[in-house]
């Protein structure tokens, strides 16, 4: 059977809102079941997930565990990543408008039915001007995405790997080490660079090339199978601190590295698919939509209301 775009959106809406989340929290949260929709084709299965498998949905679990201003370190409590990846974007967008860049780790519990929203996190943080790296360790996702802003979607690409990639690594040894603490340039000088001293700005642009080359390629060590968790990791481009080189090199790395990337969701093929799916309603098999339509109290919107221009969460336009 099918829903309209609109049906989609205010089903997630309300099923959210039914397992735990405030109305406006569920509302935000809506748009990423719709984007893991168009962008990977399972955003009604992945909600089908969570009000099957997720506890309540509470924000107010989630933990503060440290920050400095650059590093922000999140227990999620056991809640899903849906949930605690709104925290680590406000989080890392915030740190990024101050001092030009933003770092947040969250843990991910054992079951994370909503694992596959995180990439709209990404795309999220792109939205809003940054540029964005999500990188994930979890047994069902290991990888990264990368969202570069542009119009009038954000460039969006992923790449899967079989374990942790070399920044997620360390990045978590910045963590284990107690470097977070440091002063946000000795720190990502650290990180990246050991050795070479302050020669460079915390985030230039080869320190975010260096960040890009290692999030697409695999830490033959790996890490603690126990240990799975997700970085937020937001640059302002139109901050003073940074270079001006820092779009150029996002730009640059998902036109040259295709062979590193699993997909890269240009802008025109994702409009192309957001009105098809308009047009053309949204797939869903009986039993999903029959435990959706109980969770969300049977509200439904007209199938015509999803039909017409700009209905949905924008991605269509």
């Amino acid at each position: 059977m099918k829903l309209s775009s609109r049906e989609v959106f205010q089903l997630a809406d309300r099923c959210l809102a039914s397992v735990g989340l405030s109305r406006g929290a569920s509302k935000a949260n809506a748009k990423s079941i719709w984007w893991t929709e168009v962008y990977r084709e399972r955003g009604l299965t992945t909600l089908h997930r969570i009000v099957k498998e997720s506890p309540t949905l509470d924000p107010a679990t989630l933990f503060l565990e440290d920050q400095t201003s650059v590093f922000s370190i999140v227990d999620s409590g056991d809640q899903p990543s849906i949930v605690s990846s709104t925290a680590a974007l406000d989080f890392s967008c915030s740190q990024a408008k101050q001092e030009g860049i933003g770092i947040t780790y969250s843990s991910i519990p054992v079951s994370d039915s909503s694992f596959p929203t995180i990439g709209h996190t990404a795309y999220n943080a792109a939205n809003r001007g940054m540029v964005s790296v999500v990188l994930t360790e979890y047994p069902d996702g290991s990888g990264c995405f990368i969202g570069v802003p542009s119009r009038p979607h954000p460039i969006v690409a992923e790449t899967k790997l079989e374990g942790p990639s070399l920044s997620y690594t360390k990045l978590l040894s910045v963590i284990d080490s107690g470097l977070y603490r440091q002063r946000h340039s000795p720190l990502v000088q650290a990180f990246f660079d050991p050795g070479e001293g302050s020669s460079r700005s915390a985030t230039d642009a080869a320190t975010l090339e260096q960040l890009l080359d290692g999030a697409t390629e695999p830490n033959p060590a790996g890490v603690d199978s126990n240990e799975r968790g997700f970085f937020t990791i937001c640059v302002d481009p139109n901050h003073p601190r940074n270079s001006a080189d820092i779009r150029r090199v996002a730009d640059q790395f998902v036109d040259e590295q295709a062979d590193a990337l699993t997909t890269v969701h240009c802008p025109s093929e994702i409009r192309k698919r957001g009105r098809a799916l308009i047009e053309e309603g949204v797939d869903v098999e009986e039993r999903v939509w029959e435990v959706l339509f109980e969770c969300s109290n049977g509200i439904f919107s007209p199938d015509s209301v999803g039909s017409e221009t700009g209905a949905g969460p924008s991605l269509e336009r």
